[in-house]
């Protein structure tokens, strides 16, 4: 747990720290009838390259949802094709401004609302939470991809749990030792 996990600029956070936060979080998104009311509820993140971003990952995963990753650069037609095609029952959105409604059809978390949530100690849980539970089977959607479109209409990619560990495993396989690491330098919508 007091292991270096999340490092960005001054920002810090063992995995001990990263995990508290993202249950955190996750109670606060998991108590909201827009999320909890869904079978497979996605969750949008609207933001870039900052602490907050993969904190906010791994708490959708833990409520439950998947979490589309959407970037900030993409234009606002595209963006808004995006959330209506996914049907997101909700966007954390990081970048400071406020969508209009006709950008936006679902509940919008600004970086203020979160930063309140994690600050907030009432969203502490024992046990698991929904998206934590071992037995959850690995076709369980973990995260939703949109492709460039270049052919048309971007095209959303389901990855499951069950993909996300035959990668993981992969990973381990190939570069093995203790502390392995791996350098990917990639946009936050991009998977390897």
């Amino acid at each position: 747990p007091r292991r270096p996990a999340l490092v960005f600029g001054e920002d810090r956070r063992d995995y001990g720290t990263l995990v508290r936060q993202a249950r955190r979080l996750a109670a606060f998104l998991g108590a909201a009838p827009h999320l909890s009311s869904r079978k497979e509820p996605v969750a949008a993140v609207l933001g870039g390259r900052e602490s907050l971003t993969p904190l906010c990952f791994l708490a959708c995963a833990m409520a439950g949802a998947a979490y589309l990753p959407l970037d900030p650069a993409c234009p606002p037609a595209r963006r808004r094709q995006i959330l209506a095609d996914s049907g997101a029952a909700l966007l954390l959105d990081f970048t400071g401004g406020t969508p209009s409604p006709d950008e936006v059809s679902c509940p919008v978390y600004s970086r203020e609302s979160v930063l309140a949530a994690l600050a907030d100690p009432r969203w502490d849980r024992d046990g698991l939470l929904p998206g934590e539970d071992p037995a959850l089977e690995d076709r369980r959607l973990f995260y939703l991809l949109y492709t460039s479109g270049s052919t048309g209409d971007p095209k959303g990619v389901e990855v499951t749990r069950g993909n996300l560990e035959a990668f993981l495993s992969w990973a381990v396989a190939i570069c093995p030792g203790e502390e392995p690491a791996y350098l990917s330098s990639a946009a936050l919508s991009f998977d390897l």
